[in-house]
């Protein structure tokens, strides 16, 4: 091939880089190859195994081996009552295909990422949940602010991996300039691609794949940021893989909303694409004044998009009324019944140390999750609530600490305030916003003229924005007001 060149050559020296981080606790694939072997013979394997990547590279040929896939049911609520619905189909691939396919996408995404839609956060380097629930909370809370309301529609893709159409991903792919040689490898890697249920240690037969991609592969993940690039709104679309959100921001004048005329469109693209909306997990919630008595539902051939007044949405809890109530109980209560088993092990003698490592990695993180999206709204009681969880477990790992001021119990666990430490995320976070190459940095205002920075009592690099009411205070708004003056001292 032609384009075929020296910069499409995997050394061997980077092989064994990737073979000695294989994590050997995951399960092996279809090939039965453990991955303690892969590991602790990496310097044996490197040489021959880049020999095959290159050659698979070279000739534009994924070897059939490594196409097979074991897929492996896990409910995503116990207990499962629906097949179609309940069980995520994880696949269990061959390691040494998914560590080729590693290097394959770290080739690739140098070519997507200038071209990839703006609104997708997913699969992507320097953005995360965090940046996508920002995004959208902003636009919903400045609409709000200035009187309007907000229709949000929130799109789930029935089996959206399982039901990629190969053809239509490849045509896509060839409109981001993709070498030939990487564009006929990937070609061959999604063909004639198996698989097999096992279920415990019982197998089903073979079956052969006219299309999808399977979960679990590196390149599953990018593979449909490429096959949903093209979904565009008139409203604001914000993606996150195959998590999509459409906002519709309906201003106090007009009061006229134009859902189902997006809606319309959304269902057209999923015909095209062949995909399908999964009417019974596609959601739509209204805030503000729109009086919903007469907004008509959003349907389709097979159903009527349920209107809530809450949703979990890339693991934030948001409701209609812009309270923080439900999701600082729903996380309090996971990280509750995580106590449990911190109780489970001082029971069984396990160290201090050990116990303090439970807890910093397993119970702290459900009450961190997304903190620069929801720390600067809640409530003062809310906020102390969080806290009493974090002074249980202290209090179950140093019982002697039972009694004494919470300054002290912090101190003598050498931890700080779950307050302090979100505080601190955030004014981290908002650092990062900063910079030009955020995927949000265009939510900020223009920056200040730097001849009159030095005129100003209060030197601070934007402009503040105002909102007329708390409640209507997005990230970004406080974060202008109360975190700029840690830029101001940085510079």
């Amino acid at each position: 091939m032609s384009d075929y060149t020296s910069d499409f050559i995997i050394d061997p020296l980077v092989v064994e880089s990737r073979l000695a981080r294989i994590k050997i606790h995951k399960a092996a694939g279809p090939d039965g190859i453990p991955n303690w072997l892969l590991r602790d013979f990496s310097q044996l394997l490197c040489q021959p195994l880049s020999a095959i990547f290159n050659a698979s590279i070279r000739e534009g040929y994924f070897p059939p081996i490594w196409k097979s896939a074991e897929v492996v049911p896990i409910p995503k609520v116990h207990p499962p009552t629906s097949i179609e619905n309940d069980l995520r189909p994880i696949s269990l691939l061959p390691t040494l295909a998914k560590i080729l396919e590693g290097i394959i996408k770290d080739w690739l995404m140098p070519i997507l990422e200038p071209s990839l839609d703006q609104g997708q956060f997913g699969c992507r380097p320097g953005r995360s949940t965090t940046h996508a629930l920002i995004a959208i909370q902003h636009k919903w809370l400045t609409a709000l602010d200035d009187g309007g309301s907000v229709r949000a529609l929130f799109v789930d893709f029935r089996k959206a991996f399982d039901l990629v159409d190969h053809n239509i991903l490849v045509t896509k792919l060839n409109k981001f300039n993709i070498p030939n040689c990487l564009l006929q490898w990937f070609q061959s890697y999604l063909s004639h691609r198996s698989q097999r249920v096992r279920i415990n240690r019982s197998v089903s037969s073979w079956q052969s794949l006219n299309g999808s991609m399977p979960q679990g592969s590196r390149l599953g993940p990018l593979s449909f940021t490429v096959m949903i690039d093209d979904l565009q709104s008139p409203c604001e679309l914000h993606k996150f893989v195959d998590d999509t959100t459409l906002s519709e921001l309906v201003t106090s004048s007009s009061s006229v909303s134009n859902m189902p005329s997006y809606f319309a469109s959304l269902l057209s693209w999923t015909e095209d694409n062949n995909m399908q909306i999964n009417i019974s997990k596609t959601k739509e919630m209204v805030l503000g004044r729109l009086n919903i008595d007469n907004l008509p539902l959003l349907s389709t051939s097979s159903g009527s998009v349920e209107r809530v007044t809450s949703f979990k949405l890339l693991g934030i809890n948001l409701d209609a009324k812009l309270s923080w109530s439900l999701h600082i109980n729903i996380i309090s209560a996971k990280a509750s019944k995580r106590l449990y088993f911190l109780k489970q092990l001082k029971r069984a003698g396990v160290p201090t140390d050990q116990l303090l490592h439970f807890y910093v990695a397993a119970i702290r993180p459900v009450l961190e999750y997304c903190a620069p999206v929801w720390h600067y709204a809640i409530t003062r009681a809310q906020a102390q609530n969080l806290e009493s969880i974090q002074k249980r477990a202290i209090h179950i790992i140093y019982p002697y600490t039972r009694g004494l001021s919470y300054s002290y119990v912090l101190f003598a666990a050498e931890l700080t305030s779950l307050e302090a430490r979100r505080d601190k995320l955030s004014r981290d976070f908002f650092l990062d916003v900063c910079n030009p190459s955020s995927p949000i940095h265009h939510l900020l205002p223009p920056p200040r003229d730097t001849s009159l920075l030095s005129r100003l009592r209060a030197a601070t690099p934007f402009p503040r924005l105002i909102s007329r009411t708390k409640k209507h205070c997005s990230f970004i708004t406080y974060a202008l007001s109360h975190y700029q003056s840690k830029i101001s001292n940085n510079s």
